[in-house]
């Protein structure tokens, strides 16, 4: 097993690279050391973009652990107009003594959230005998979006593989931290609790965690069952005015918008 050394300036190596954290301050006035932006997949643009997740290659340099990752890009219900983010956002972060595991899945409906802010933030779980992890994902149309052909490769549930994938991430190293691998628990409050509900349910998932907390939202949802999420990609592409019967040109013609845009005419599209 790998170990955190150099207390100041804590580093851990796990199996992709070598990574230097910060040392952090809990809500109690205890300290916790702090690993953030860790890569967990490549950067979702170009050719990715709407695809599942492609797991991230190593490194050879230390790579800096000590700031927050960009957020997804998203736009907030509460502020109509308002977009930021960026998409390349594929990172997770993990906060560590030497304790049972717990990973919290951020969001709101699927559309936004992020994990930089005080509600995912380690301040007030880093008082209690935990390593948490805060994970990443693409939000919205980004991961959501689906076209029928398998070719395409874009089949409207990236989200949850984003989401598998860092459960993967977590379960392959965070022995490295002095985490166990066979204590792991997700969490999410509203929303994301039916991301917590679908891994439950999923088989893919079910190696790599062994206890939740649903704080609210299930599978079961009207916002998660309504519908049967064919094509949405071709819907959305005639929302923005693209017209064509060709399922690879529509989805180059997505492609080819600035990720601002997208997000945009996503929320005009629920107004």
């Amino acid at each position: 097993m790998r170990r955190v050394i150099k207390a100041q300036e804590p580093l851990v190596e796990i199996s992709r690279g070598v990574l230097r954290g910060i040392v952090l301050e809990n809500r109690d006035g205890g300290s916790f050391y702090g690993f953030c932006r860790i890569p967990y997949a490549h950067p979702p643009v170009n050719e990715l973009r709407f695809k599942a997740p492609v797991p991230a290659d190593g490194w050879e340099d230390i790579l800096d652990a000590a700031n927050a990752p960009p957020v997804c890009t998203q736009y907030i219900l509460r502020f109509p107009g308002l977009i930021f983010g960026q998409e390349d956002c594929l990172y997770l972060n993990v906060f560590i003594p030497e304790k049972p595991v717990m990973v919290y899945i951020h969001g709101v409906g699927f559309i936004s959230g992020d994990i930089t802010g005080s509600l995912a933030g380690p301040a007030f779980l880093m008082t209690k005998e935990v390593i948490l992890i805060t994970i990443q994902y693409k939000l919205g149309v980004f991961d959501f979006i689906n076209f029928e052909d398998p070719e395409l490769g874009v089949p409207c549930n990236a989200g949850m593989k984003n989401q598998d994938l860092e459960l993967k991430w977590v379960k392959e190293n965070i022995a490295d931290f002095g985490g166990d691998p066979d204590h792991i628990l997700i969490f999410g409050t509203i929303a994301e609790s039916m991301s917590v509900h679908l891994h439950m349910l999923s088989r893919i998932s079910a190696e790599l965690f062994n206890k939740v907390i649903g704080q609210s939202g299930v599978a079961l949802a009207p916002s998660l069952t309504g519908g049967d999420g064919s094509n949405t990609g071709v819907a959305f592409a005639e929302h923005l005015g693209i017209q064509t019967d060709n399922l690879a040109e529509t989805l180059n013609s997505l492609r080819d918008l600035s990720a601002s845009s997208l997000s945009t005419s996503e929320e005009g599209k629920r107004d």
